[in-house]
């Protein structure tokens, strides 16, 4: 199936590395806040949220993806990875980043890896992600740095998502009232 072999994809040495730089980069920035409610949209196999779950113990993990062939794949990650399984609620479910099934105000922190530089309505990714979210919530995501070698090739392979620019990016979000505060480059 797309869903296993894309998975396994990301299983490789090179995978592995990226999502080990990824998650150390995460929780650097996260620091020592008290996350409660922590949602991974896009969680695909669930192997960064399995790691940040055991990192920082939030009382609900939520994955979040479209595909619920990954959604298997995640569950069978996340339940294996957990230390203590009765400290954390896992609840995944299969959903559009566009219509999100949350409550309004609950979401302390939220994680999209490889995915908003894929979706054509950015506005209103981030019009979902503003009512879930808390008043002193974060939302963190990468975006492809569109003048980087990486993001040339997945170009001219037809697989890079868009072109826009972090500029644009914030543009976007700001008509979404929703703010762009720091910008990191690195990963």
């Amino acid at each position: 199936e797309k869903a296993q072999k894309y998975y396994l994809t990301r299983s490789d040495l090179i995978g592995y590395l990226t999502v080990e730089k990824e998650t150390k980069i995460l929780l650097s920035l996260i620091g020592k806040t008290s996350i409660n409610t922590l949602v991974e949209i896009g969680v695909g196999g669930g192997v960064i949220s399995a790691k940040l779950l055991n990192k920082l113990s939030p009382d609900l993990l939520i994955g979040i993806d479209t595909s619920i062939h990954m959604l298997h794949i995640a569950k069978k990650n996340l339940y294996s990875h957990k230390k203590n399984p009765l400290k954390t609620s896992v609840n995944l479910i299969r959903a559009s980043i566009y219509y999100l099934p949350l409550k309004e105000s609950i979401v302390d922190l939220f994680i999209t890896i490889r995915l908003l530089s894929h979706l054509p309505q950015k506005k209103l990714v981030f019009r979902e992600l503003k009512k879930a979210l808390r008043n002193t919530g974060t939302v963190m995501f990468d975006y492809y740095n569109r003048n980087s070698v990486l993001s040339l090739s997945k170009l001219l392979s037809g697989s890079y998502g868009d072109s826009t620019d972090i500029s644009t990016l914030r543009l976007e979000s700001k008509a979404a009232d929703f703010e762009i505060i720091k910008v990191r480059s690195g990963l």
